[in-house]
């Protein structure tokens, strides 16, 4: 039924899960569930919930009441994790699920709808999303060039950060990170240690400072019309104000990258976003809580 999420963990290692109201500032405390097991999730009530899931105890941030936060040594930035988001309308008997590539993220994560009725939004039986990430990772280098170096958003083997070293940042780190992600880092931020990257901070690992520079939030390389942020932002976006981007987010290399290495259903969604406003593609809204959803987490190699 609607009214919970079904977790499969298909990885070979422990996951823990933290079920957290995205509005809230309490702690939250994880469920672990073991390699090939599968667990039941009640859903919250409300809008701007998110299901963590995570490699190790996210004891630095959700436990104590925080968010995890991939440039934030203190938030748990060392632990691999990826989160799906959903709204539960229990008055409306309904929910959306949101499967969002938008930040950062580790686990591939996919999704599986059943009994829908009469719903059209989703197909039944459908594995929605990517389960492997090396073909993502693969996808964003082969689209890579000087001036739009979309594999700079992989994070790097060996971080090395303005105030490095950095051992809350271990070796090998799976994590793919999004450019809305980069700008937010980027906005109103400075780097005292290293002047000539203007807003990027001391703990973002160098081996983004390609894209930024590249691509900074304020320029227009990817959008014409409109800064890189704001195109990103209002891309799709019939409620914004002219002038909007003629070119479409999803098709720049991050979003190319990712659906090419998924597979569309039968009417050409790919069931996850990769900027805020990929509702063709990403959300599945209003989905009666007759139905049932599998959230399956895929290994990370």
């Amino acid at each position: 039924m609607g009214t919970a999420i079904t977790v499969k963990n298909s990885a070979d290692q422990t996951l823990y899960l933290y079920n957290d109201d995205f509005t809230s500032s309490a702690p939250v405390s994880a469920v672990v569930l073991e390699s090939q097991a599968t667990t039941t999730i009640p859903m919250l009530t409300g809008d701007q919930k998110r299901l963590y899931v995570a490699a190790e105890p996210l004891k630095g941030s959700l436990e104590k009441g925080v968010k995890p936060d991939a440039f934030n040594p203190t938030n748990d930035a060392g632990v691999e994790y990826s989160f799906f988001e959903y709204a539960y309308e229990p008055q409306n008997n309904r929910f959306t699920a949101d499967l969002s590539y938008i930040d950062e993220f580790s686990f591939p994560l996919t999704l599986n709808f059943a009994n829908l009725g009469t719903y059209k939004g989703a197909q039944s039986g459908f594995e929605y999303g990517f389960n492997d990430l090396d073909p993502v990772i693969g996808n964003l280098n082969s689209r890579a060039t000087a001036a739009q170096p979309w594999g700079s958003l992989v994070w790097p083997e060996d971080p090395v950060t303005a105030w490095a070293p950095n051992p809350a940042y271990p070796d090998g780190l799976r994590r793919i990170v999004g450019p809305n992600k980069v700008w937010t880092q980027q906005r109103g931020t400075t780097n005292p240690v290293a002047p000539n990257y203007p807003g990027i901070g001391p703990w973002e690992p160098q081996s983004f400072y390609p894209f930024v520079m590249a691509l900074p939030e304020s320029g227009t390389q990817l959008f014409q019309s409109v800064t890189n942020w704001n195109g990103w932002q209002n891309g799709l976006n019939p409620k914004m104000p002219a002038p909007l981007p003629t070119i479409d987010p999803g098709t720049t290399g991050y979003g190319q990258a990712l659906r090419a290495a998924a597979t569309p259903d039968a009417s050409g969604k790919y069931g996850f976003f990769t900027f805020p406003n990929d509702n063709r593609q990403g959300e599945f809204t209003y989905v009666p809580d007759t139905a049932s959803l599998r959230l399956t987490v895929q290994g990370l190699s």
